[in-house]
């Protein structure tokens, strides 16, 4: 897959790893939009909440996207 789109397969794997983040997480990240107005939320700081419970998850995306 990572051939395919001219990817490296480290990057893939990095957001795959994005579909572990609670359900409403993912939801607050679509609706915001492609492009984002800001780059206040990337894929680096998305990783970087998924060792956390889903429920600090959540509060964290509310506060990010509020």
């Amino acid at each position: 897959m990572s051939r395919q789109i001219g990817v490296l397969r480290v990057g893939v794997n990095h957001f795959i790893s994005l579909l572990k983040l609670a359900a409403e997480v993912i939801e607050a990240v679509e609706e915001i939009g492609d492009p984002m107005p800001k780059r206040y939320i990337t894929a680096r700081r998305l990783r970087s909440i998924l060792k956390l419970p889903k429920e600090k998850q959540k509060e964290i995306i509310k506060e990010l996207t509020f």
